[in-house]
């Protein structure tokens, strides 16, 4: 069940991904996003916005596709089963934690490292 909900979410987000890293909305911008997120006001800080996202999702692409698969379960599932990810990316039960903050890491590492990331 896992697995295919892994393949799902990675699928998924590479649609998104290219979706609207070739489309530009020319709509008006809806009060909020689907999941409640406030959409900013300011043209300035939706370019900001867009831009970080970006910066974030090239950041996420340069991890290994381990890293990837971990954090996408950890962000997209709400409550994973620590079994089913064990089994899901054959990896034992124990590391999934110790991997997840590696990951996060050498994720926080590329983002900081990049001039074009936002801090504010």
């Amino acid at each position: 069940m896992l697995a295919w909900l892994i393949t799902t979410v990675r699928r998924e987000s590479w649609r998104v991904l290219k979706r609207d890293g070739r489309s530009i909305p020319t709509d008006e911008l809806p009060e909020t996003e689907p999941r409640g997120i406030p959409v900013p006001a300011d043209p300035a800080a939706e370019a900001i916005l867009r831009e970080d996202q970006r910066v974030l999702w090239r950041a996420v692409e340069a991890l290994s596709e381990r890293c990837r698969a971990l954090l996408r379960i950890v962000a997209f599932v709400d409550r994973p089963d620590y079994g089913e990810v064990s089994e899901a990316l054959g990896m034992p039960v124990g590391s999934i934690g110790p991997t997840r903050g590696r990951c996060l890491a050498k994720l926080r590492t590329l983002l900081t490292a990049d001039p074009s990331w936002s801090t504010s």
